[in-house]
């Protein structure tokens, strides 16, 4: 077994679930919906609701337009890596 694939796994994991709860408290602090969420990164409440569930992954375009909006998105420096393959 590779250890070094299972963990970089658990680390994209960590880091998807850690990107999820931060966009969960700026939209409660924003008084956001998913919706209003979707509009502005151009995608649909869905795929919002997905990304939030860590059924659909957050991308780098996500985290960059996130960004720009203010959400306080602090990757470590493992999830950098680990969100190399997020757009596949």
């Amino acid at each position: 077994m590779n250890y070094g694939i299972t963990r970089s796994l658990l680390d994209m994991a960590t880091t998807q679930t850690a990107i999820s709860r931060e966009v969960r408290r700026w939209m409660q602090a924003e008084h956001y919906t998913q919706l209003d969420v979707a509009r502005r990164l151009g995608i649909s409440q869905p795929q919002v609701s997905g990304r939030l569930k860590g059924s659909v992954k957050w991308s780098l375009d996500d985290l960059d337009k996130l960004w720009d909006l203010g959400v306080p998105i602090d990757l470590p420096a493992y999830g950098e890596a680990a969100m190399a393959g997020a757009d596949r």
